[in-house]
């Protein structure tokens, strides 16, 4: 890229780093509502405040990822960079949130086990107990 560039690359670097903002923020949300709206006492509130610690920090990354690479893109706009998209950054945020989903429903699945019977009529069965 010789020269100056347009003004819509400028856009263009702002809009996807909001748009990653915006995810982390849905995120670090889902956090915060595990964490807070878990019931008061038992395993399902250890559960839920340890799946929401988890999601709080994989949202931070997300957004120190996205801040990087703004900057980065940003430089190389201004310098006339070439390549522009990041290889690995996505990829490997998507594994820490898949890594993360996969270990929240394992603890859940810890807690209440495999059999299907228990997972809707918990509630039912401590009530007439």
């Amino acid at each position: 890229m010789s020269g100056k560039a347009e003004p819509k690359v400028y856009f263009a670097n702002e809009r996807t780093f909001l748009n990653w903002l915006h995810t982390a923020v849905l995120i670090s949300s889902t956090g915060l509502a595990l964490m807070n709206l878990s019931p008061n006492s038992g395993a399902s509130s250890r559960t839920s405040i340890i799946a929401g610690a988890i999601m709080i920090p994989v949202a931070i990354l997300f957004m120190a990822m996205s801040l990087w690479t703004f900057v980065k893109r940003d430089r190389m706009i201004k310098n006339g960079g070439e390549e522009f998209q990041s290889k690995m950054g996505p990829i490997l945020i998507t594994v820490l949130l898949l890594g993360a989903l996969v270990l929240q429903y394992g603890l859940w699945f810890a807690e209440n086990g495999s059999d299907v019977s228990n997972w809707y009529n918990k509630e039912a069965q401590v009530s007439a107990q």
